[in-house]
């Protein structure tokens, strides 16, 4: 199939799916895994080798599972990317997700590095893959990455010639950068659809100075207009952020 139109596989229990599906030649790069909390290191290893992609969902998937999917993917090469699974369940908010995984990340970082007594103070030293997703990882994982999962990194993921233009502006907040000398790390950890200054889809402004420019909602029927709008302009703002995150980072 094209890799714009990837399939999506979530493998919920061990015994090898992943492995079933190699031998009857169904693993490639359009086959997206969702979860993997069970998935064996041997499986990674196909994964890699057919250019698979896996999407760790940090508030379902942290829920009574070890959660070691993500560094045991990264070890192996796979490709990851991140979600929020079921929208009655997890607030719909992407950078809330990216910041639950930086800070679970955080915690199993120094737990690994404790049990292999490499480690006596309050952090674990830092080296290349410690800590395993720094904030710009997270950034870069959300941007290019995703778009590359999905097989549409040459229409979104970056802000390069040829591409989409997908522009988010985020404001720095009356105290500015709240992380010194780090704006991913300031994106990641104290941004929120609050901060939405502008929003650019495919080149044509969609939110100017916090507001929404226009009518993109489909007119409600009800009588409750205001409250459809303030619902819909939360949603929006937090599309927004969804959508224009496939921007920040070079390819």
């Amino acid at each position: 199939m094209p890799r714009a139109q990837s399939a999506e596989l979530h493998p919920c229990q061990s015994g090898g799916p992943i492995t079933e599906l190699h031998k009857r030649g169904l693993l490639g790069p359009d086959l997206l895994v969702i979860h993997g909390n069970l998935i064996s290191n041997d499986e990674l290893e196909l994964m890699a080798a057919a250019g698979m992609s896996i999407c760790f969902t940090p508030s379902a998937d942290v829920q009574g599972t070890p959660a070691d999917i993500v560094r045991r993917a990264a070890d192996k090469g796979v490709r990851l990317v991140f979600g929020c699974d079921i929208p009655s369940h997890v607030a719909s908010d992407p950078i809330g997700q990216l910041r639950i995984m930086f800070n679970i990340q955080g915690f199993l970082d120094g737990a690994m590095a404790r049990a292999f007594n490499i480690v006596s103070g309050r952090r674990p030293p830092v080296r290349k893959d410690m800590p395993l997703l720094r904030p710009r990882d997270l950034l870069r994982i959300a941007t290019i990455e995703t778009a590359r999962a999905y097989g549409l990194d040459d229409k979104i993921g970056s802000l390069v010639p040829g591409k989409r233009a997908d522009i988010l502006l985020v404001r720095k907040g009356q105290f500015g950068y709240s992380v010194t000398d780090d704006p991913c790390a300031h994106v990641l950890l104290q941004t929120s659809p609050r901060e939405i200054d502008t929003v650019i889809v495919d080149g044509t402004p969609r939110m100017r100075a916090g507001a929404l420019l226009g009518s993109i909602l489909p007119r409600p029927q009800d009588g409750s207009r205001v409250a459809a709008a303030n619902s819909g302009a939360v949603e929006t703002g937090r599309r927004s952020m969804s959508g224009t995150f496939l921007l920040f980072m070079r390819p």
